[in-house]
């Protein structure tokens, strides 16, 4: 009787106790309730919204390969002839086979393609490449955008004098100018004969503008180099030999950045039927 007597007595209380507290979640339930509307679970899900995204495009998926590398190399060669540098750009990327015919810096016939695509739709690159440096780099240097060095979009300047596409940043990283190279450097000034600059505007706050030669470090450097290994008797014949080969190539190098400029006025889009003619 003892036993049941203490077991009767906490079920009171525990049913007092979910009383209240089932009273007290009805009331804040309904106040939950009666500030926001009841929603209809039967309603249907509301359908997500499409992006505005670009079609993909459809890779080939075949095992079979492209009809277009089943072409004859005699008659796909003769299609390249007639194709602007951005295009030859674009399919040397494509597949090994079409990287072999327009990467092939010792081909005489990848030459040929590239010299005749800039002939035919680059007329304001009527120089030949400079030395040492092959059609396809010629075109690639002038026709891309981008800082080679940093990757910065939207660059167009070409530095003839260091053969590089660069932005002013990564212009003044590679180069150091004429005045600075004695001081800093301690090389003495014959040492640049040889080599080409470019003409760079400068400012200063008492002085106000004005023009220095930038040189490329790297070439100055490898100049010292070559001038340390004359013996001293025959430094000043070297130095002269240098001096008329430095005027040479500025005047090369003038002449491209005058052709260059021409580059803002003139289109690239292909003229297919004045190139054919």
């Amino acid at each position: 009787m003892e036993s049941s007597s203490t077991d009767v007595i906490p079920k009171k209380k525990s049913a007092q106790r979910t009383t209240r507290s089932s009273t007290s979640s009805q009331t804040t339930i309904m106040e939950y309730i009666s500030t926001y509307e009841l929603i209809d679970t039967n309603d249907p899900p509301k359908k997500k919204r499409k992006k505005n995204s670009r079609p993909r495009i459809k890779k080939w998926k075949s095992s079979k390969p492209h009809p277009i590398l089943s072409f004859p190399p005699e008659l796909f060669i003769n299609i390249l002839y007639f194709c602007e540098p951005q295009t030859l750009l674009s399919l040397s990327k494509v597949c090994r086979q079409f990287a072999m015919y327009l990467n092939s810096s010792d081909s005489f016939i990848t030459n040929k393609i590239w010299k005749d695509s800039r002939q035919g739709f680059l007329s304001y690159l009527k120089m030949d490449p400079p030395e040492g440096m092959t059609e396809k780099e010629y075109c690639k240097l002038s026709v891309e955008r981008g800082c080679i060095i940093c990757g910065q979009p939207r660059v167009r300047k070409v530095y003839w004098a260091f053969r590089v596409r660069c932005c002013v940043d990564c212009l003044d990283k590679i180069t150091i100018s004429d005045y600075r190279i004695d001081g800093e450097m301690g090389i003495p000034s014959r040492v640049l004969l040889g080599l080409p600059y470019y003409p760079q505007q400068k400012w200063a706050r008492r002085r106000g503008s004005f023009i220095v030669k930038a040189y490329s470090i790297k070439q100055v450097k490898d100049a010292y180099k070559e001038y340390k290994k004359v013996p001293a008797k025959e430094r000043d014949n070297w130095c002269k030999r240098m001096k008329i080969q430095g005027i040479e190539i500025m005047k090369e190098i003038n002449q491209r950045m005058k052709d260059d400029s021409n580059k803002r006025n003139e289109t690239l889009t292909p003229q297919t039927h004045a190139f054919i003619e």
